[in-house]
């Protein structure tokens, strides 16, 4: 159960979830992506009640990187963008973002 959290974050940053095992990581998420709706109380993005808008336009603006590393079926192409909506231009310099991020990081 989570608990009277308040977040603000900069307009087009990206936000990692981390903590210990049972520190509620996997509930937080369930309720942005509204795998459960809330109980009590209301999640805003961009001003906007997360439970005031469909399914497929919330999740499609959220996104996830798992911890594990999978394996999927397809080509790569077909994995970074599975409804195709983006121009193989834009598939490569998000790639090189990601890259110059890594290198930030070791």
């Amino acid at each position: 159960m989570l608990k009277g959290i308040t977040c603000t974050f900069k307009e087009g940053s990206r936000v990692g979830v981390v903590g210990r095992t049972g520190s509620g990581k996997s509930t937080l998420i369930s309720a942005l992506f509204r795998l459960v709706d809330p109980a009590k109380g209301y999640i805003l993005i961009d001003g906007i009640n997360i439970c005031s808008i469909g399914l497929k336009d919330l999740r499609m603006k959220l996104s996830i990187i798992p911890q594990e590393p999978t394996l999927f079926k397809g080509s790569i192409r077909t994995n970074l963008d599975p409804l195709g909506l983006y121009s193989d231009d834009d598939l490569w310099e998000v790639n090189e973002l990601a890259l110059q991020l890594a290198n930030m990081l070791i």
